[in-house]
Parts: C-alpha cells; sequence; structure tokens
C-alpha cells in the first residue's frame, strides 16, 4: 500500500511545520507467510476510531470521507482467505 501523489506528512522538526510530499511512501505490507499470510502497518490509527481535542477532531474509522473501514474489512477477507 503506497501512499498517493497528493499525500503529505507534517514533520515537526521542519520549521513552521510544513506539510512535504509522502507520495510513494509504504504505509503497509501485505504477504504470505509460511502456510498464512500477514499484513503489517507503520501507523495504526487508520484501523483505530478515535475523537481528539476540544473540537472533537475525528480520526481513522470515525474520519468522514475516507475508506479506512472498507480497508479493515479488505484486510480481514484478504487474511482468512475469503479475497486471495
Amino acid at each position: 500500500m503506497n501512499l498517493p501523489p497528493g499525500a503529505t506528512t507534517v514533520r515537526v522538526q521542519v520549521p513552521e511545520n510544513a506539510a512535504i510530499s509522502a507520495a510513494g511512501r509504504a504505509q503497509g505490507i501485505a504477504f504470505n507467510f509460511g502456510k498464512g499470510r500477514a499484513v503489517v502497518f507503520g501507523e495504526a490509527a487508520m484501523l483505530s476510531a478515535q475523537v481528539t481535542g476540544p473540537n472533537g477532531m475525528k480520526f481513522g474509522m470515525n474520519r468522514p470521507g475516507i475508506d479506512n473501514r472498507q480497508l479493515a474489512l479488505n484486510i480481514m477477507h484478504w487474511l482468512s482467505g475469503l479475497l486471495k
């Protein structure tokens, strides 16, 4: 799973927290391992449902307009063998 061309990241060390392109970076990998399958992600918020801060900012599966719920379902289907 690679991030799309418009993806950005914010690094605290960069002056003024400037957005830096994250295009093409790997966010996770799915692979066959022995007789099973494995999925590894470098960040887990997309598979959680979080609300934070005084304004109730939504992250992960709570954030509207993104496909994190479908991603989680697809991962489970692939791990279980329902998807080849």
